[in-house]
């Protein structure tokens, strides 16, 4: 007792007097079916070991060689370790200068199975995180809840910290990752103890590629400087797999039993997303990118067809910083469409932005690179390979497609720890509908905006189903793919489904505004009828039937309205039937409300009293008619409330003659922000009183 003792004295002077000690959390990755690597960071030391057991106990243990401390970049070490046994847990811990290092926790992961076995796993993944001018953000609490889960690994999308502040208009080229003490600096902050991500990061394997803000700057592209230090952190401070071109990217891939993911790097090869612009006056661009307009490269677009054509896997899923989502070239083509109609746009956390800026913005996606996707889906259509899958981020939200609109099923979820960007909903209020599988859609109303991740769960050979799921455990949306899926050569994208031209004076000029119908696959789109249900106070321009469109292309339709009737609301739907298989229909409501003086010809059309009449229709979805009525020139205001009193939106203020009127409400408020379901108070105020309170039934 008395050595033991001695011992255990010494052992606590010799590790207190030397300070050896693990300052970051440690991380697992690289894992296969028979090694696995692990970075840390250390103090003092100058070597280090890991120690694996199948068993908590250790009692027997299997150990690497020492690996050096690399004092350049700040204690960081990377080991890896051969020679282990398929699917297996394993618990593992250090050993600092041939010291056992031990903190308490308990550290453990699992390997993979072997390549080809039939498998039914879980894994999860995301982007988006530690963003510290955003007041939403450092926060991490989604992170436990994901490692309570049995994840076989995660992967890290991008955007893992937010390092790029460092560019300023006095010195625009300073970029984070120009300075390589600034690349592990970012390190230090993915790994620190001080943000709860480490709870998954030391029991679960991780897969990571960076995206924009953690490779350089926002939408960042192959021009800017810095990019090669980014690729040299990868390299030397996250314990990844081996990179196919490590002086090109990142990109590489893994196998997980009968699945494959190939991870892309967006940024190192990519085409500045603005060279797709053709620019007419400097306010004014139409998107026309050149066929060498690229957001992989050449090289790694081979890379990945190669891979895809030889892969012996059953499923295939490409992880992209950014998503993928064909459809989302309406976004582009809506935005150029209203330059000049619309000034500026505003968006929560953004603010307001013009049209042509949210088209280079909307650009950063792979919608913005239609070569690329021409010679992907084509690629695949033609060799027949089944189950390519897409899971992506970037966006701060989330949004599920079964291929209707994406071509191949996608999961977009990122936001694991940022402001949710509500991107998918603002765009559906205007009237662009691309994910069909849910996700932060106008069907979820106000309901939910925590933060979220991706779920993806592999049943075997069978099928895989995708999930997005908010941190409180809501599932947000949800698509499964069965096994044997290949895309079709025929897509089509329509947008913005709605048009809204407001208050249209009977007396003034007709207004026109478009719409877009856009080929969003690898073969040409076939518009066989176009067909508009009300012709007196709306009309199309000039077209040919069939309308050919070809791969990727788009072609604008002009909608003009004409009203003849004042103090009335107009609309009607433009049906439009083309030879995509999977979504040949689509339907664009249009709208408006004729203003004009009425004629009164004898007192019994003069209101006599203050009206305000009950909506209608009621219950509604997406638009209500409010009517009221004014016995004499006063200032209106019609006002709308939720439950609770609070003021929504001011729907009509405005000085009015004696008459009667109409106000259409769409279920939006003040911000243009959609509203859920739920009862709402409207009132009329007339010389600065209620006249009169009323409800009304909003149903999603």
């Amino acid at each position: 007792m008395r050595r033991i003792t001695v011992y255990l004295i010494f052992f606590t002077t010799f590790y207190l007097s030397y300070g050896q000690t693990i300052s970051h959390s440690p991380i697992v990755g690289g894992v296969t079916s028979s090694e696995a690597s692990f970075v840390i960071r250390t103090e003092n030391t100058d070597s280090v070991k890991v120690e694996l057991s199948s068993e908590a106990n250790f009692t027997s243990t299997i150990s690497s060689e020492y690996f050096l401390v690399n004092e350049e970049i700040d204690g960081f070490v990377k080991l890896v370790i051969e020679n282990l046994s398929p699917a297996t847990k394993y618990y593992y811990r250090f050993y600092l200068n041939e010291i056992l290092f031990d903190d308490g926790r308990e550290r453990y992961f699992k390997t993979f199975p072997v390549d080809g076995t039939a498998s039914n796993f879980m894994f999860t993944f995301g982007s988006g995180q530690q963003e510290r001018f955003d007041e939403e953000s450092y926060f991490g609490n989604i992170f436990p809840v994901i490692a309570q889960g049995d994840n076989a690994f995660f992967i890290e999308q991008g955007d893992w910290t937010y390092p790029d502040s460092t560019d300023t208009p006095a010195d625009p080229q300073n970029y984070f990752s120009v300075d390589y003490n600034r690349v592990i600096d970012t390190y230090k902050a993915r790994y620190t103890f001080d943000y709860p991500m480490y709870v998954l990061l030391e029991n679960t394997p991780i897969a990571y590629t960076y995206d924009d803000h953690d490779v350089s700057d926002n939408d960042c592209d192959s021009t800017y400087p810095g990019i090669d230090n980014s690729i040299k952190g990868f390299i030397e401070m996250f314990p990844g797999y081996n990179l196919p071109a490590s002086d090109k990217g990142i990109w590489h891939k893994f196998t997980y039993g009968n699945s494959e993911v190939f991870m892309v790097d967006n940024r190192s090869k990519r085409s500045p997303n603005i060279d797709g612009m053709e620019f007419i006056t400097p306010d004014s661009a139409i998107f026309n990118p050149a066929d060498h307009h690229t957001i992989l490269g050449t090289d790694q677009m081979n890379w990945l067809l190669d891979g895809l054509k030889n892969s012996d896997a059953t499923w295939k899923f490409i992880s992209s910083g950014t998503p993928f989502n064909p459809g989302w070239r309406a976004a582009i083509e809506w935005a150029l469409s209203f330059q000049g109609i619309v000034d500026q746009v505003v968006f929560p956390i953004v603010g307001s932005v013009s049209p042509t800026e949210i088209a280079i913005h909307a650009a950063d996606k792979w919608s913005g690179f239609p070569n690329d996707i021409i010679k992907l889906i084509s690629f695949i259509i033609e060799n027949q390979i089944e189950n390519v899958i897409f899971l992506t981020g970037d966006s701060h939200n989330a949004g599920l497609d079964d291929g209707t609109n994406s071509v191949l099923p996608e999961l977009m979820d990122s936001g694991l720890d940022r402001t949710n960007g509500r991107t998918v909903q603002i765009f559906e209020y205007l009237g662009i509908h691309v994910w069909n599988r849910g996700g932060h859609t106008l069907d979820l109303g106000l309901n939910n905006f925590l933060n979220s991740y991706g779920r993806v769960t592999v049943f075997g050979d069978d099928s895989v189903k995708l999930e997005a799921v908010s941190e409180d455990g809501t599932v947000l949306g949800n698509n499964t793919v069965k096994a044997g899926y290949i895309p079709v050569s025929v897509h089509a994208a329509v947008g913005p489904e709605v048009l809204f031209f407001g208050e249209v004076d009977v007396e003034s000029e007709p207004v026109t505004y478009p719409f877009n119908i856009i080929s969003t696959s690898s073969d040409e789109l076939v518009i066989q009828s176009i067909t508009l249900t009300d012709d007196e106070s709306f009309s199309l321009s000039d077209f040919e039937l069939p309308l050919v469109i070809p791969a990727q292309k788009k072609e604008s339709i002009f909608v003009t309205y004409n009203p003849s009737q004042p103090n009335t609301t107009d609309s009607a739907y433009i049906e439009i039937r083309t030879n995509a298989p999977k979504n040949p229909y689509f339907k664009v409501r249009v709208f408006g409300n004729a203003t004009g003086t009425v004629n009164i010809e004898n007192d019994e059309t003069v209101p006599k009293d203050f009206v305000l009449e009950q909506n209608f229709p009621n219950p509604f979805n997406p638009m209500t008619i409010i009517k009221f009525s004014v016995p004499r020139s006063s200032d209106i205001k019609l006002k709308i409330y939720n439950t609770l009193g609070e003021e929504l939106m001011t729907l009509v203020d405005g000085y009015f003659e004696k008459g009667s009127y109409e106000a259409v409400w769409y279920g939006y408020n003040e911000k243009h922000i959609q509203l859920g379901s739920g009862i709402y108070i409207y009132n009329l105020i007339a010389e600065s009183k209620i006249i009169s309170s009323k409800k009304m039934i909003l149903l999603r």
